[in-house]
C-alpha cells in the first residue's frame, strides 16, 4: 500500500501543473504586478509633489532673503528698453537669487545699487535647472523647472484679475509650478503654489 502512495506521488511530480493550476497562478501573479504597479504609481505621484513643494519653500525661502537686502522682491521681467527685456519670471528668480552682488554695482535691469554685499541666495540643483538661449544681451539665463520637468511661474506684484483666485499673495509675489499635468490652468487641484489655499 505504501508502494502504491509513493507511486502516485511520483507521478503527480512527474505530471507537473494542471491546466488549471497555471491559469489560477498566471491570474494571481498578473493580480499582484497590477497592485504593485498602482500602488508605485501613487508613490511616485506624492514623491513629485513633496519634492515640488520642498522646492517651492526652498525658494520662498531665498525670496525672503533677498528683500531682507534688497526691500523688494525681484522683477518678474524687465523694462522695455534695458538689456533683459525679453527675460521671464523664472530666468528673473533664477538670475536674482543665485548672483552675488558687490556693494555699489549696477543690478541688471535695474538702477539699484546694493549697499552691501548680498548674495547668492540660493544654489540651485543643476537637475532643475533649464538652459535657455540667449535673451538678447549676449548672456544666458536659465529657468528653474520644478521636479515635474516644468517651468516654474513667477509673478512679481499679481494683480487680483490675473488669477482665478481670491486668496493669493497680492502684497508680496506668486510662486507656482503647473503641477503634474503640466497645464497652465492657474488655480487647478494639481497646481502647487505658494499662495493661500492651495497645498
Amino acid at each position: 500500500m505504501e508502494q502504491g502512495l509513493a507511486d502516485r506521488r511520483d507521478l503527480a511530480l512527474k505530471r507537473g501543473f494542471t491546466l488549471i493550476e497555471m491559469i489560477i497562478t498566471i491570474t494571481i501573479i498578473t493580480f499582484l504586478m497590477g497592485t504593485l504597479v498602482v500602488a508605485f504609481t501613487g508613490v511616485r505621484k506624492r514623491a513629485l509633489k513633496s519634492k515640488t513643494v520642498a522646492q517651492l519653500e526652498a525658494i520662498d525661502a531665498a525670496m525672503s532673503q533677498y528683500y531682507m537686502y534688497f526691500h523688494r522682491y525681484p522683477p518678474d521681467s524687465h523694462a522695455a528698453g534695458t538689456d533683459l527685456e525679453d527675460v521671464s519670471g523664472s530666468e528673473c528668480i533664477v538670475y536674482y537669487l543665485r548672483t552675488a552682488f558687490k556693494l555699489g554695482e549696477n543690478m541688471p535691469g535695474t538702477s539699484t545699487k546694493p549697499s552691501m554685499d548680498a548674495g547668492p541666495f540660493l544654489e540651485f540643483d543643476k537637475a532643475h535647472i533649464k538652459d535657455d538661449a540667449a535673451d538678447g544681451a549676449g548672456d544666458t539665463y536659465d529657468s528653474i523647472i520644478d521636479p515635474y520637468g516644468n517651468v516654474w511661474r513667477y509673478d512679481h506684484k499679481p494683480e487680483p484679475a490675473d488669477f482665478p483666485q481670491s486668496s493669493i499673495n497680492v502684497h508680496s509675489y506668486n510662486l507656482w509650478s503647473h503641477g503634474v499635468d503640466g497645464q497652465d490652468d492657474l488655480g487647478d487641484d494639481d497646481d502647487i503654489a505658494n499662495w493661500v489655499g492651495t497645498e
